[in-house]
């Protein structure tokens, strides 16, 4: 069991506001199976009525949806596609991105869905019914990963602080900007992982499983990490020699280490608005932080003390050493 819901008494007492009462009726009158070929689609879109209120298209979750149908990960036996009849016209209650998504797709894709029909007494109650839809807890990208890697074969000796932080970082490295990691979900991100980038990313695991994410928080951030990934690929023999004082303070006797200059930046950094309304930390971007690490990297490898720490995050980034 993942966890206990405790009980809050005012949620079936007077809390709850009875918002239905303020139309006069809505009946489910027929569920049909319906193979959601290119023609009804067109239909969904094209013959019934837009909901007033209705979301404006996303074109980032129709690209998720053709990805996820071509791959395979759609369900369309999941698809419950809700429509409304009221005052003599029937409304789109849903459904116009998976609509869109299904064009996207060869005409003899199959895609079985099911179709609720409705039909609502007032006006209130297509809002009513419209308000109701889409409202349950999604998967977030993070639990879409732990899904595919917590426990599996390949990462089940992995600490769970570890396993919530590998994704991240291994994120920012393999995509250079934001852009592109908008471009990828959590399945591509455990794909890789489980695959081409395996052995790079039990390696950063294996590192981060010495860590306590407590005593060494400064190392758990996604830049971070996302630098371990970039320096392990490059130099795996070396990279521990370089994240381990950065991690506890030890090994490190001139002020010019990189490493030092690399641990004292981090421990006085925050990333974003990170670090409460009232923290007298430095606020670094993600971009940046990483920047920062691969800075110091570069000196640790070249042997140059260092007087200064700094880094942009603007154009490319710097080549890893």
């Amino acid at each position: 069991m993942s966890g206990q819901y405790k009980h809050q008494g005012s949620v079936a007492g007077t809390d709850v506001l009875s918002v239905t009462d303020l139309g006069g009726g809505l009946e489910l009158k027929r569920t049909r199976n319906l193979e959601f070929t290119h023609a009804e689609a067109v239909k969904l879109i094209e013959a019934h009525e837009d909901f007033p209120g209705d979301r404006k298209l996303k074109q980032a979750h129709v690209d998720y949806l053709v990805k996820a149908m071509i791959r395979g990960t759609f369900h369309p036996e999941w698809v419950h596609l809700i429509i409304c009849r009221y005052n003599g016209k029937t409304y789109r209650m849903n459904g116009q991105h998976t609509a869109w998504a299904r064009l996207e797709m060869p005409a003899g894709w199959k895609c079985g869905v099911k179709v609720l029909e409705y039909e609502a007494q007032t006006e209130q109650d297509v809002r009513t019914l419209y308000s109701s839809i889409d409202r349950s807890s999604p998967r977030t990208r993070a639990n879409v990963i732990e899904s595919y890697l917590a426990g599996s074969e390949e990462f089940k000796s992995v600490k769970t602080a570890t396993l919530r932080a590998v994704p991240r970082g291994f994120s920012q490295w393999f995509w250079t900007s934001q852009h592109e990691r908008c471009q990828h979900d959590g399945d591509d991100v455990a794909y890789l992982l489980r695959t081409d980038h395996y052995d790079l990313a039990i390696r950063v695991c294996s590192f981060l499983d010495k860590l306590s994410p407590k005593e060494h928080k400064h190392i758990f951030r996604g830049p971070v990490v996302a630098a371990l990934f970039a320096t392990f690929h490059k130099a795996p023999q070396i990279a521990p020699k370089f994240w381990m004082p950065v991690c506890d303070g030890t090994g490190m006797e001139k002020r010019t280490d990189p490493r030092l200059k690399l641990r004292t930046t981090l421990l006085q950094a925050a990333v974003g608005f990170g670090g409460g309304a009232t923290s007298e930390k430095k606020r670094v971007s993600q971009e940046e932080m990483f920047r920062l690490c691969i800075a110091a990297w570069n000196a640790f490898r070249q042997e140059r003390p260092l007087q200064i720490l700094r880094a942009s995050e603007r154009g490319r980034r710097t080549r890893v050493r």
